[in-house]
């Protein structure tokens, strides 16, 4: 079984730990630049186990191999946080810039 067969056939568990990454940086930042940083922590990290929960499961079914549940439940979306927060980052500060 190659990674892409295991995210077919598992992609409605892994979409979760993806798509948390995205509402962490996304919401994360806006929720901190608006002044509810506690709120948004306070309500991410029920959010946060349940998207390990989803993205692990395949592997706690014994439906997919280890090493393919590591790699698209806590790699991907460790890379794919690090370019979004860069990008947002970087956007913020020249968005201040331009405004003063």
């Amino acid at each position: 079984m190659s990674l892409t067969n295991t995210l077919r056939q598992h992609w409605h568990s892994f979409r979760w730990p993806l798509s948390f990454t995205v509402w962490y940086v996304f919401g994360g930042l806006t929720a901190t630049e608006l002044g509810y940083g506690e709120a948004f922590f306070y309500v991410s990290v029920p959010m946060f186990f349940y998207a390990l929960y989803r993205g692990v499961s395949p592997w706690t079914q014994k439906t997919a191999p280890y090493f393919h549940v590591v790699w698209w439940a806590m790699v991907v979306p460790f890379l794919l946080a690090i370019p979004l927060s860069v990008g947002w980052h970087f956007g913020a500060h020249m968005w201040h810039a331009v405004r003063t």
